[in-house]
Protein backbone atom coordinates (compact mmCIF):
# COMPACT_ATOMS: atom_id res chain seq x y z
CA UNK A 1 0.00 0.00 0.00
CA UNK A 2 1.07 3.34 -0.83
CA UNK A 3 1.71 5.03 2.37
CA UNK A 4 3.72 8.82 1.78
CA UNK A 5 5.08 10.77 5.16
CA UNK A 6 2.53 12.78 5.01
CA UNK A 7 0.08 9.88 5.99
CA UNK A 8 2.36 8.62 8.09
CA UNK A 9 2.44 11.17 10.33
CA UNK A 10 -1.55 11.31 10.25
CA UNK A 11 -1.67 7.56 11.06
CA UNK A 12 1.00 8.18 13.96
CA UNK A 13 -1.27 11.04 15.76
CA UNK A 14 -4.22 8.96 15.62
CA UNK A 15 -2.68 6.15 17.43
CA UNK A 16 -1.11 8.31 19.80
CA UNK A 17 -4.59 10.12 20.45
CA UNK A 18 -5.65 6.48 20.69
CA UNK A 19 -3.47 5.58 23.36
CA UNK A 20 -4.57 8.09 25.47
CA UNK A 21 -8.18 8.83 24.83
CA UNK A 22 -8.96 4.83 24.07
CA UNK A 23 -11.41 4.27 21.23
CA UNK A 24 -14.77 2.27 21.31
CA UNK A 25 -15.83 0.26 18.34
CA UNK A 26 -17.82 2.42 15.44
CA UNK A 27 -20.42 -0.68 15.07
CA UNK A 28 -20.96 -2.02 18.70
CA UNK A 29 -19.37 0.43 21.17
CA UNK A 30 -17.00 -2.33 22.30
CA UNK A 31 -14.46 -0.35 24.06
CA UNK A 32 -10.76 -0.08 23.05
CA UNK A 33 -10.80 -0.66 19.10
CA UNK A 34 -12.32 1.38 16.29
CA UNK A 35 -13.81 -1.11 14.32
CA UNK A 36 -14.09 -5.00 16.62
CA UNK A 37 -13.80 -8.40 14.76
CA UNK A 38 -17.73 -9.02 15.92
CA UNK A 39 -18.66 -5.88 13.36
CA UNK A 40 -15.76 -7.07 10.67
CA UNK A 41 -17.19 -10.41 10.58
CA UNK A 42 -20.76 -9.29 10.27
CA UNK A 43 -20.41 -6.60 7.67
CA UNK A 44 -21.57 -7.71 4.19
CA UNK A 45 -18.66 -7.06 1.33
CA UNK A 46 -19.95 -6.19 -2.09
CA UNK A 47 -19.13 -9.29 -3.75
CA UNK A 48 -18.18 -10.05 -7.41
CA UNK A 49 -19.21 -9.87 -10.52
CA UNK A 50 -19.37 -6.17 -10.35
CA UNK A 51 -21.53 -3.74 -12.65
CA UNK A 52 -18.74 -2.01 -14.70
CA UNK A 53 -20.67 1.15 -13.99
CA UNK A 54 -22.41 1.66 -10.53
CA UNK A 55 -19.87 -1.06 -8.50
CA UNK A 56 -22.63 -2.94 -7.26
CA UNK A 57 -23.11 -7.08 -7.36
CA UNK A 58 -24.64 -8.55 -10.22
CA UNK A 59 -26.00 -12.13 -10.72
CA UNK A 60 -23.55 -12.80 -14.12
CA UNK A 61 -20.89 -11.22 -15.70
CA UNK A 62 -22.97 -9.21 -17.88
CA UNK A 63 -20.73 -6.17 -17.52
CA UNK A 64 -23.56 -3.55 -16.83
CA UNK A 65 -26.69 -3.92 -15.02
CA UNK A 66 -30.48 -3.45 -15.91
CA UNK A 67 -30.77 -0.39 -13.94
CA UNK A 68 -27.29 1.28 -15.31
CA UNK A 69 -28.54 0.14 -18.66
CA UNK A 70 -32.36 1.61 -17.97
CA UNK A 71 -30.54 4.89 -16.37
CA UNK A 72 -27.26 5.35 -17.74
CA UNK A 73 -25.03 7.74 -15.83
CA UNK A 74 -22.49 9.92 -16.54
CA UNK A 75 -20.25 8.69 -14.09
CA UNK A 76 -17.87 5.76 -16.20
CA UNK A 77 -17.51 3.86 -13.06
CA UNK A 78 -17.94 3.50 -9.23
CA UNK A 79 -17.67 1.06 -6.44
CA UNK A 80 -18.96 -0.21 -2.94
CA UNK A 81 -17.00 -2.04 -0.36
CA UNK A 82 -19.85 -2.94 1.76
CA UNK A 83 -23.79 -3.42 1.85
CA UNK A 84 -24.71 -0.19 4.31
CA UNK A 85 -26.91 -2.43 7.00
CA UNK A 86 -25.80 -3.41 10.63
CA UNK A 87 -22.98 -2.57 12.40
CA UNK A 88 -21.31 -0.65 9.47
CA UNK A 89 -24.70 1.05 8.80
CA UNK A 90 -23.98 2.38 12.92
CA UNK A 91 -20.21 3.18 12.06
CA UNK A 92 -20.83 5.63 8.99
CA UNK A 93 -24.03 7.15 11.23
CA UNK A 94 -21.48 7.95 14.18
CA UNK A 95 -18.63 9.57 11.26
CA UNK A 96 -21.96 11.53 9.78
CA UNK A 97 -23.73 12.95 12.53
CA UNK A 98 -20.60 12.74 15.39
CA UNK A 99 -17.82 13.70 12.94
CA UNK A 100 -16.02 10.49 14.06
CA UNK A 101 -12.58 11.64 11.97
CA UNK A 102 -10.64 8.48 13.55
CA UNK A 103 -12.96 6.21 12.48
CA UNK A 104 -13.21 8.08 9.20
CA UNK A 105 -9.43 7.05 8.83
CA UNK A 106 -9.81 3.81 9.61
CA UNK A 107 -12.36 3.11 7.04
CA UNK A 108 -10.49 5.14 4.65
CA UNK A 109 -7.55 2.28 4.92
CA UNK A 110 -10.16 -0.21 3.54
CA UNK A 111 -10.72 2.13 0.38
CA UNK A 112 -7.33 2.46 -0.06
CA UNK A 113 -6.95 -0.96 -0.85
CA UNK A 114 -9.94 -1.33 -3.04
CA UNK A 115 -8.95 1.58 -5.35
CA UNK A 116 -5.56 -0.20 -5.56
CA UNK A 117 -7.11 -3.49 -6.59
CA UNK A 118 -9.23 -1.45 -9.47
CA UNK A 119 -6.18 -0.34 -10.69
CA UNK A 120 -7.90 3.05 -12.06
CA UNK A 121 -5.75 5.89 -13.02
CA UNK A 122 -6.45 8.71 -10.15
CA UNK A 123 -5.10 12.17 -10.31
CA UNK A 124 -7.55 14.01 -7.19
CA UNK A 125 -9.80 12.63 -4.72
CA UNK A 126 -12.83 15.25 -4.40
CA UNK A 127 -15.69 14.34 -1.78
CA UNK A 128 -19.33 14.62 -2.42
CA UNK A 129 -20.02 18.05 -1.95
CA UNK A 130 -23.22 18.19 0.74
CA UNK A 131 -25.95 21.16 0.39
CA UNK A 132 -25.17 24.26 1.97
CA UNK A 133 -27.45 24.22 4.56
CA UNK A 134 -26.55 20.81 5.83
CA UNK A 135 -22.64 21.90 6.20
CA UNK A 136 -23.55 24.97 7.92
CA UNK A 137 -25.80 22.42 9.91
CA UNK A 138 -23.02 20.17 10.62
CA UNK A 139 -20.15 22.02 10.33
CA UNK A 140 -18.58 19.68 8.07
CA UNK A 141 -18.78 17.23 5.07
CA UNK A 142 -18.98 13.50 6.29
CA UNK A 143 -17.21 12.88 2.99
CA UNK A 144 -14.46 14.63 3.29
CA UNK A 145 -13.71 13.38 6.58
CA UNK A 146 -13.53 9.39 4.52
CA UNK A 147 -11.98 11.28 1.41
CA UNK A 148 -8.89 13.72 3.00
CA UNK A 149 -7.22 10.37 4.58
CA UNK A 150 -7.80 8.45 1.42
CA UNK A 151 -6.17 10.69 -0.29
CA UNK A 152 -2.87 10.86 1.58
CA UNK A 153 -2.59 7.49 1.85
CA UNK A 154 -2.99 7.19 -1.72
CA UNK A 155 -0.80 10.33 -2.07
CA UNK A 156 -2.83 12.13 -4.64
CA UNK A 157 -4.57 15.35 -4.29
CA UNK A 158 -7.39 16.11 -2.26
CA UNK A 159 -9.57 19.22 -2.98
CA UNK A 160 -12.32 19.50 -1.41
Amino acid sequence: MIMGIRYKLYRWSRDALDWLFPPTCGGCGAPGVRWCVDCQQETQHVKPPFCERCGQSIKSNQGICDRCKETPSHLTAMRSWAIFEGPLQQALHRIKYKQDIALAEYFARYLMTLLMDQAWSIDLVAPVPIGKKRKKQRGYNQAGLLAKPLALGLDLFYRP
